[in-house]
């Protein structure tokens, strides 16, 4: 008789942990379900059916046209490139995210590797690199433009003007070329310090006596670096690249600077 208490007691206990871990997860699954999962399949059954904004009360009546909407997003302006003067939306993000994040990431990678030096004053060149990072994104925003500013009081234009390179201050942030460029370096100076955290994370984690065996087997500096430094790191790589192209940060508060 024990026994069977025992095991209706368990079954019991088991049956009221399963119930509250339904009750704490449902929840978070329903706002996950209404917020994530649902519009994500929803847009992509829109995206296959020809539906206007004026046409929203009709969506589920709406005609199936297959590949079409994709066939005229891809024909669309903001694919193409025609030339460095003139090129589509989509060529612009394209260009951003690729070309930023490889530039933070390098940069973070180089800091991270100076980092994991034992060197006099690390600290204060830790706290300094990670200053981009901590500072606040508008105050950071607008000292870059007023580095910027198209007038003559501009650091930059006072700068050049005085050392005699220009005669007459410029309008950098005028030219498209030359304003996704100095947008892009703003990215990678304001988030290398997060990629080189991750990464100087990941360099502290190594055992030492993987580069120690290397260094006995005869490898050189640079094959401990792209046989060990670098793999352990490719996963980080692969989510700063994936994030910034699904994301792109800041470019929407760089872009206060025009």
């Amino acid at each position: 008789m024990a026994g069977i208490s025992f095991i209706k007691y368990r079954t019991s206990l088991r049956g009221r942990e399963v119930r509250l871990a339904w009750s704490l997860v449902l929840p978070t699954a329903l706002i996950v379900f209404g917020l994530v999962i649902f519009p994500a399949f929803f847009s992509i059954w829109i995206s296959f059916h020809d539906v206007g904004l004026t046409e929203l009360s009709n969506v589920f009546k709406a005609e199936f046209i297959g590949l079409e909407n994709y066939k005229n997003v891809i024909n669309d302006f903001a694919f193409k490139f025609q030339g460095l003067q003139n090129w589509g939306a989509a060529v612009t993000s394209i260009i951003y995210s690729f070309t930023a994040t490889t530039l933070t990431v390098v940069v973070g990678l180089i800091a991270s590797l100076l980092l994991n030096q034992n060197f006099k004053g690390r600290g204060l060149v830790r706290a300094v690199f990670l200053f981009p990072y901590i500072a606040p994104i508008v105050s950071v925003t607008f000292v870059w433009r007023w580095i910027l500013d198209p007038r003559p009081s501009g650091v930059v234009n006072d700068i050049l003007m005085n050392i005699g390179l220009i005669e007459m201050p410029m309008a950098y942030l005028s030219t498209r070329g030359l304003a996704l460029l100095l947008v892009i370096i703003f990215e990678a100076w304001r988030y290398f310090p997060f990629a080189m955290l991750m990464i100087l994370a990941r360099l502290q984690a190594i055992d030492s006596t993987l580069y120690e065996a290397a260094e006995v087997d005869g490898a050189g500096r640079r094959a401990l670096f792209t046989n060990i430094t670098l793999p352990v790191n490719y996963d980080m790589f692969l989510g700063r690249f994936s994030s910034c192209a699904l994301c792109g940060p800041s470019i929407n508060l760089t872009t206060s600077f025009s």
